[in-house]
Formats: C-alpha cells, structure tokens, sequence
C-alpha cells in the first residue's frame, strides 16, 4: 500500500436521528433528473420508507449495489447504539491526500 498517514485531523461531526449512516457517492441518490440515473436504477427502496424497510432488515452493514449487478453504491452501517453526534477524522498523507476516514462512535 501507500505511505503511512503523517497526519490526523478532525474535519467534523455527523449527525444522526435515525441510528445508521450511509457512505456513498451522493450523485448516485440525488438527481434532479432521475433519467441521469438510467444506467445505474439503484435499489435502495421507492422512498425513504422503502429504504428504511430495507435498512430494517440486518442488524450490521449492508453493502448496497447496483441494480445492474455490480457493486459500490454505497454502504450502509448500522448496530453502533443509536443517534447522536460522532466525530469524523481524515488521515492524511505526506502530500496532503486523505487515505482514509472515520467515524468515531465511541
């Protein structure tokens, strides 16, 4: 892999009211036009009930994927005790690029 992290910071904070986070690129769930989707339907419910209906389904993680049958739409996790605010860190490396992320639940 890469060079080791040289740096830890604290970019924010995420909310949550509903007891699991979504990590995804937002262009797959938000268009103004759902024809921009046409090559990629996404299967994460009608609606927010319909998402949620599928979210209630497993206690963990749920990796979502593509209609078309590839995966990467995002992930969703669940099961780290609920609602309330969690800090989000970045690694950075030497040249300043985030390598990785986190959400601290506890």
């Amino acid at each position: 892999m890469g060079d080791r992290p040289v740096k830890v910071v604290e970019v924010g904070v995420c909310g949550v009211d509903t007891g699991m986070i979504w990590i995804g690129d937002p262009s797959y769930i938000l268009h103004k036009d759902k024809k921009d989707l046409k090559d990629f339907q996404v299967e994460v419910g009608k609606d927010w009930d319909g998402f949620c209906e599928l979210a209630n389904k497993t206690d963990g993680c749920v990796q979502f994927d593509f209609v078309k049958g590839f995966e990467g739409l995002g992930v969703l996790i669940k099961g780290f005790g609920g609602d309330g605010t969690f800090p989000v860190e970045v690694f950075l490396d030497k040249d300043g690029l985030v390598t990785e992320a986190r959400i601290r639940f506890r």
